[in-house]
């Protein structure tokens, strides 16, 4: 641009003199008409140079057509004052296809043509070698050149490689030294215009992981090397370690930048050498060792590391110092009630542990910890020991490191057989029975407000945990024992069997004697109790049923149920949850949505004989909501089970109508029902809504 104002400047200066109109040719007016001419050829694509002598001018350079060098002649022939121009233009050639190659590797070579001196000049920058190519025109449009450049750009980060362009076709194939290199050039590539082919073939020398050393050594397992290593690392220096069992070290095939690493590897091999057990892990920020026990000695040679690291690199010690106390033990007492702890642990002995495995917290610890974590899982026997002492009445757990020894009283075989099960092989065990010798008679109890209870002896084959399973219990009170003989197998098959109406029982008493068992059974308000017999008649085995409605509670009484786990209260005749529902539209829709559905067997229009909790939980919601003013409950059912619509609309009119029909008996308001029923061709549904 300053270039333009000059020649400018020259030619206000030239025309306000006159110059023109000087009849001699001297040098100002050479002058004068150089600075026009070269104003000229300013804006031509490749460089043109004039020279004058006189009034004639000569243009000197390349056109890529006819027509470019004809303007470029009229353009100069216009110019005032000037007589004559002399044209020593060169047409470029116009090659098809057009083609830029360009190969690294040792040295760099060039092939086919280029557009521009520009880009010649960009490329001698590039790659430090001059490309030799003759110009020619006949590239497919103007953002070749650009394009040309960045895939050149791209190529001088590999560390051999080719390009080549056709025309659009665009080919980059080599090797790079980290994988992201080659990211950075699919990135550069992705942006091309959309008219270009681009075929990228270029894969990393590296995988791109850090240099790293991990040194394991364990005086029973052996040691393992492994990690990536600087090209020229000695590995001879690995040899003051000994010999390694495992051994997976690779070097990387160019130096990475962590000038640092090698020499902190080969300064801290020895002193990991006197590390019975341990670790040494490596990386280019980072030096963690750990192990132990080691000398004071030891220990001050780590300590002095600091020193010999280089300054990027953190160092991280790890190092348990060698106990001179007494070995380390442990015991466990258990009396049935009380777990007490003695003995002397590893610094990280995990207390909290012994609860989670156990089941209840020590009553008392009198543990003495020792100056080093536990690096070999030296209180491995002890978890093992305890699930053992906890299915006994009483006994003693010792464990050294090596013997695992358990003494108590089992109540009976199963137990027994149990503690021998869970101790696992190897353990010294010498465990006695409690049994008395009387035969097995129990009685379990169960109220929905307090539990359950047992009261008696076990027969062989059941324990209080599969009883409370059977009834989804937490857990039973009472500790009865566990009778060496019998036969359990028939209670837990006759509780199983109730597990559909388990929450619909409001009191169970089972009694086992004399080898017979009787089952008695109150059911809830709501249930159908001759149909459920009927049902569970022939599941019962060599169990005696006998089922009964309950009597009802007194108005307003309230019990947390057990099995359910949800408050209730009685209200007319029905027991119904306890919510804190809010009788607004919103709190309404979501409670009745969010209750359990209320079954139907197939084809039927009653609900099924499991129903009588979902009938009362919806209809507790619903007398809390019909406080609602102006609102009324619309029950929608859908049915499509059948592939006739007819039965279907009988179906889902009939449900309907039972639905409603339930709800009104356990006390909604049927002035503020509604039913809705229809066919359809997907499956059963029934929703509410408040309109």
């Amino acid at each position: 641009m300053r270039d333009f104002f000059a020649i400018l400047a020259i030619l206000a200066a030239v025309v306000g003199l006159g110059v023109f109109r000087v009849p001699d040719e001297n040098a100002l007016v050479a002058a004068g008409i150089q600075a026009a001419a070269e104003g000229a050829v300013y804006q031509a694509r490749h460089p043109v140079a004039v020279s004058v002598k006189g009034r004639v001018v000569t243009a000197r350079g390349r056109v890529e057509t006819e027509a470019e060098r004809a303007a470029l002649l009229s353009r100069l022939a216009a110019l005032d004052g000037v007589e004559e121009v002399v044209d020593a233009l060169v047409l470029m050639p116009d090659v098809s296809p057009f083609v830029l190659e360009i190969t690294s590797d040792d040295a760099v070579r060039f092939a086919g043509h280029l557009p521009t001196e520009a880009m010649a000049a960009r490329l001698r920058a590039l790659f430090g070698a001059d490309p030799g190519l003759p110009l020619a025109t006949g590239t497919p449009d103007r953002a070749w050149d650009g394009v040309a450049e960045r895939v050149a750009e791209q190529l001088a980060l590999l560390l051999q490689g080719e390009m080549r362009i056709e025309d659009r076709q665009v080919l980059l194939r080599g090797q790079a030294h980290l994988p992201r290199t080659v990211q950075q050039i699919e990135a550069a590539l992705t942006g091309l215009p959309e008219d270009y082919t681009v075929t990228l073939e270029v894969t990393a020398l590296d995988d791109g992981l850090p240099y790293s050393l991990l040194v394991e050594r364990d005086p029973l397992m052996g040691q393992r090397l492994s990690g990536k290593l600087p090209p020229d690392f000695d590995l001879a220096a690995f040899d003051v370690l000994g010999v390694a069992q495992e051994r997976d070290l690779t070097q990387a095939p160019l130096p990475l930048d962590a000038p640092g690493f090698a020499g902190a590897v080969t300064a801290t091999l020895p002193l990991m050498a006197t590390i019975e057990a341990g670790t040494l892990a490596v990386s280019p920020d980072m030096l963690t060792l750990s192990g132990g026990p080691v000398s004071p000695d030891i220990m001050a040679e780590a300590q002095a590391l600091r020193d010999l690291l280089p300054d990027e690199m953190t160092l991280r010690l790890a190092l348990i110092p060698a106990d001179d106390g007494p070995d380390l033990s442990f015991t466990a007492r258990w009396d049935g009630a009380a777990l007490v702890l003695s003995g002397r642990v590893p610094r990280d002995f995990p207390l909290d542990d012994v609860e989670a495995r156990f089941g209840q917290p020590p009553d008392a610890v009198r543990l003495v910890r020792g100056p080093y974590p536990d690096l070999d899982d030296w209180d491995e026997g002890i978890w093992p020991g305890l699930r053992a002492l906890k299915g006994l009445q009483s006994g003693v757990l010792e464990w050294d490191g090596a013997q695992l020894k358990l003494v108590g009283r089992a109540v009976d075989p199963v137990a027994r057989r149990m503690a021998v099960r869970r101790a696992g092989p190897g353990a010294e065990l010498k465990i006695d029975l409690a049994d008395d010798g009387a035969p097995a008679h129990f009685t379990l109890r169960y109220d929905p407000a307090k539990g359950g209870s047992v009261l008696g002896k076990l027969p062989a084959g059941l324990s209080m945990p599969a009883l409370a399973e059977a009834l989804h219990l937490d857990a039973l009170r009472g500790r009865p024992p566990v009778s060496p003989e019998g036969n359990g197998a028939p209670v837990l098959r006759a509780l199983h069997a109730l597990e559909p109406f388990l929450r619909d029982m409001d009191s169970l008493v089972l009694d086992h004697r004399n080898g017979g068992t009787r089952l008695e059974i109150a059911l809830t308000q709501g249930s159908d109790v001759d149909a459920i017999a009927d049902r569970l008649a022939p599941q019962m085995g060599e169990v005696t049923l006998a089922l009964r409605a309950a009597a009802p509670a007194l108005e307003g009484t309230r019990r947390f149920h057990a099995i359910l786990r949800v408050p209730q209260v009685f209200r007319d005749g029905f027991w119904f949850p306890e919510t804190a529902i809010v009788p607004e539209p919103q709190p309404c829709a979501e409670a009745m949505a969010m209750a359990r559905p209320v079954p139907f067997a197939p084809g039927q229009f009653t609900p099924d004989l499991t129903a009588a909790w979902p009938l009362a939980a919806l209809a507790g919601v619903a007398r809390t909501c019909q406080r609602l003013p102006a609102r009324v409950l619309t029950i929608d059912v859908e049915v499509g089970a059948s592939p006739l619509p007819a039965l279907n609309r009988q179906l889902a009119r009939r449900r309907a109508e039972a639905l409603r029909d339930a709800f009104v008996l356990r006390g909604v308001d049927p002035d503020r029902l509604r039913i809705d029923s229809r066919p359809v061709a997907g499956a059963d549904r029934v929703s509410y809504r408040w309109d």
